[in-house]
């Protein structure tokens, strides 16, 4: 009896404790969803804020006193670009971006003009700025500018698959002679490059959504990597992004970077990979590492190739230096994500035939 009275006292004891457990956790649940509240009201209120003292005539608005100025140093800094050069894409982006409104069509105008949703993007590239930043540069409304920036992105790839100097080309014969002749290993006339770039956490709509398909093994990838081929010219040559998996690589890509090397690269002309690249028969000679060159007893071979990967380091990171954007985690819906590596990879290149200049090169002369 008294064994069952202790028991009966402690069933009870545990039971209070269980019930306080289960009251605390009722009311840190609402706390968190009460702070979740109150950050959201004053959220709301900062954009509320912002958009009550935004510049309502265009000519107060910083965009358009930068675009009617039209100075070089201040349009390389905010876009990347230089005027010429962004008045040519421009042109290219003005027939891919469709404005349903304005003088003769229905409906009231548009807010943001077509050089004005250009340089959106353009900047959101260029530096990263968050909303507010954006808000306040245009002279729109939170709102207003996710919907222009979505719909311009889109035309941006358009535009850029439309110009032939942001397109991935193998140079011209005359071209790979020049580059074969311009460092101390002979023939080499390109670089190849590993690039891994961070994803965002799916949010519960992504998951929901891909559970069960075919797009679940996405759900655990916090990042995706890719291949690319780099001229002496600094220009991107061909690439191969946005997969998943930097550990678990499909040998598939290093192969097909050698049938590329090995169709479009004439005799005795290489490109330097790094020392871990699978290296077969089928790149028929055109791709060297570090270690093939070890391998073969030319030690100088060996030195040269490893400061020519040096001089080549700025690739990826270069990049990410002009169009901070891709350093940041990329969207996880893998369509919108290509489609933002392939506009700043083809803008890089862009960029690089607009001007006429090119780091790599000058990177080259420095270290090699």
């Amino acid at each position: 009896m008294r064994y069952l009275l202790y028991y009966l006292i402690l069933d009870r004891a545990r039971r209070a404790r269980g019930h306080k457990a289960q009251l605390r956790r009722v009311l840190e649940a609402y706390e968190a969803a009460l702070r979740a509240d109150i950050e959201h009201l004053h959220r709301m209120r900062r954009i509320r804020a912002l958009e009550a003292s935004l510049p309502r005539v265009e000519e107060h608005r910083p965009w358009y006193k930068l675009y009617r100025a039209r100075d070089d140093a201040a349009f390389l800094s905010f876009v990347s670009l230089p005027p010429p050069a962004f008045h040519e894409l421009l042109t290219a982006f003005a027939r891919r971006y469709d404005i349903k409104s304005g003088v003769g069509l229905p409906g009231r105008p548009t807010s943001v003009p077509k050089h004005a949703a250009l340089g959106l993007v353009l900047a959101m590239y260029t530096h990263a700025l968050n909303m507010p930043r954006l808000c306040e540069h245009f002279g729109v409304k939170m709102s207003t500018l996710s919907r222009v920036f979505a719909k311009a992105e889109a035309a941006l790839a358009l535009a850029l698959a439309d110009l032939p100097n942001a397109a991935m080309v193998w140079p011209t014969q005359p071209a790979l002679q020049r580059f074969a002749a311009a460092t101390v290993v002979r023939g080499v006339v390109g670089l190849v490059d590993v690039c891994t770039l961070a994803v965002q956490a799916p949010t519960v709509a992504d998951r929901r959504r891909c559970e069960g398909t075919a797009e679940a093994a996405w759900l655990e990838c916090d990042a995706v990597w890719g291949m690319m081929i780099v001229g002496l010219d600094g220009t991107l040559l061909w690439y191969k992004h946005n997969l998943p998996g930097f550990w678990d690589i499909d040998f598939e890509v290093y192969q097909e970077v050698e049938r590329q090397a090995a169709q479009k690269l004439p005799a005795h002309h290489i490109l330097v990979a790094p020392a871990t690249f699978p290296v077969t028969s089928e790149s028929d000679g055109h791709i060297v590492t570090p270690l093939a060159s070890d391998d073969d007893g030319s030690g100088g071979d060996k030195q040269a190739i490893t400061s020519l990967l040096g001089a080549a380091e700025w690739g990826t990171p270069h990049v990410k230096l002009v169009y901070q954007k891709l350093g940041q985690p990329l969207p996880f819906d893998r369509e919108l994500r290509r489609c933002r590596i392939s506009n700043i990879l083809r803008l890089y290149n862009f960029r690089l035939r607009s001007m006429g200049t090119s780091p790599l090169q000058a990177a080259l002369a420095g270290r090699v």
